[in-house]
Order: C-alpha cells, then structure tokens, then sequence
C-alpha cells in the first residue's frame, strides 16, 4: 500500500521536472537559430585554389590623411560656375530620385525600428442610443429616454524578435541608408564634373568666338585700307580680291563654334533639368589655372 502512495507522489515531480527540460530545450533552440550581433559570414577562400588568390596592393600613391575637398569647384573662382552647381544640386533629377531613395530608406528603417518598440494603440467611441415606449432592457434603461454611450481603451502589444529577425533588418536598413548617401555622393562628384567640363567648353567656345570676331573687325578693316589703296592707284585689285577671300573664310570659321557652343549650352540645360540651355554671360571672367 506505501509502494502505491509513493509513486502516486512522484508523478507530480515527474511532470515539474519534464516541463523545466522543455524550457531549457526550447531556449536552447532560440538561441541556437538567431544570430548574433558579431556574425561574420563564412569565408570562401578554402574552396578557392591558391593559385587564384592574388597578391593584395597596400600601397598607395596618394595621400590618405588629408580629405578631398567637396567643394573643388571654388578653386576656379568662378561666380558662374558656383552658381550652376548650386543649381545642380537642388534641380538635377538625378540627385533628386537618390534624395528620395534615402528618404524612402529611412522611412522603411523607421518602420522596422517600430516593431521592436512597445505598440500602444488606443480607441475612443461614442453613440447615442434612444429607447421607445415600449423597450424593455435587462440593462435597466428606462423605456422613452435618450442616453450617450462613451467607450475608451488601450491597447499594448510587444513583438518578440524571438530569431533575431528585426535585428538583421534594422542592420541591413542602417547599411542600405550608408548605401544611398553614397549613391548621392558618388552622383554628386560626376555630375558636378560633368558640368564643369560643359561649362568649360562652352567657355572655350565663347573665347574662340571671341577671337574669331576681332579677327574679322581687323580683315574688315584691312579691306577698307586696301579698296582706299586701288582708288588711290597704290594696289591693284588682286590685293582686294585675296582679302575679301581671308574674310569670307574667317566668316565661314564661327559656324563650327557656335554650334558648339549651342551644344554645351543645351548640355548645361540638360544637367540643371531645364527646357531651354544656359545662357551665359558674354564676356565672362578669365578661368583661373590650377
């Protein structure tokens, strides 16, 4: 009879002793499938023959402890170009699809960073209830009244990153916002260079021009020297002739620079999202050398 009692008795420690191993597993497991903040992903060079692993370069030929500068443009000392860069930066649809790209990153990061953030949700209501002459309520509202009905309350709710799902995603978000401001960046520094070097040809373009005009005022007034001189019976008309050929070739060389000049403009215009090109400024400054 105490042989039966005794092991009725143990049943209940049996159970207690199976329900903490049940934990202990399941915490095991949990903490076995979720990585850890300091995961570092396998390496492949053992599966890489030695033969095609190559010699990695360290040195370099620049320096590495100053930074560049951002703003490289102002060396040239250009009002114009500083004010088209200005420009850039704020029409450019470029950079203005890759601002967007890290506002829309950062609202997504905000959105994961919420699940693992306490949820307090609450909820207010209100309705009007009126009862006829004839309404029976087990409530105890009186027959032939109007009453308000006012509801509140709250709600909280906690996700549990039980795999560390959350965690890996708010660390892929942060890197993905790394990754859209360099995107911006790296846009940055070739559309920055893009347009200098449209500004610069359609500055070299209106030199030329420049040139070719001057050249044309002193060949028109040679041709007037010379058409003085035959009157005069000093030259003869071949020399009028070979001059008034001179002009009409000089004449003949804007063609080719001002088409390329309209091409750098339309190509500013382009850069800085404008329907029209750029005009620029007839006699601009001298580009400083670097």
């Amino acid at each position: 009879m105490k042989l039966c009692d005794t092991g009725y008795e143990k049943k209940p420690e049996i159970k207690k002793i199976g329900i903490v191993l049940f934990m202990l597993l399941l915490t095991t497991l949990s903490a076995s499938c979720s990585v850890k903040h300091d995961f570092q992903p396998s390496g492949m060079t053992a599966l890489v023959p030695e033969k095609w692993h190559a010699p990695g370069n360290t040195s370099t030929d620049f320096d590495t402890t100053h930074p560049p500068d951002t703003q490289w443009w102002q060396q040239f000392h250009d009002d114009q170009l500083t004010n088209l860069i200005t420009r850039l930066t704020t029409s450019n649809l470029t950079l203005k699809k890759a601002r967007e790209r890290i506002v829309e990153l950062s609202a997504r990061q905000g959105v994961i960073g919420a699940k693992a953030r306490l949820n307090l949700e609450a909820a207010l209501g209100y309705s009007h209830l009126k009862t006829g002459d004839r309404f029976i309520s087990a409530q105890g509202v009186p027959p032939g009244k109007s009453i308000d009905l006012y509801s509140a309350g709250a709600v909280a709710g906690w996700e549990l990153d039980l795999w560390g799902r959350t965690a890996r995603l708010l660390e892929a978000g942060e890197e993905n916002i790394r990754a859209g401001y360099a995107d911006y960046h790296s846009f940055m520094v070739s559309l920055s260079a893009e347009l200098t070097m449209a500004y610069i040809e359609a500055r070299t373009q209106q030199a030329l021009l420049k040139k070719i005009r001057k050249k044309i005022q002193l060949q028109q007034q040679l041709l007037a020297l010379a058409k003085t001189r035959f009157q005069t019976g000093n030259s003869s008309k071949l020399d009028i002739i070979q001059i008034e050929q001179l002009l009409a070739g000089t004449r003949a060389s804007l063609s080719a620079p001002q088409q390329q000049l309209i091409t750098s403009q339309h190509h500013l215009g382009l850069l800085l999202a404008s329907s029209r090109e750029v005009i620029l400024k007839a006699d601009p400054p001298p580009i400083c050398l670097l």
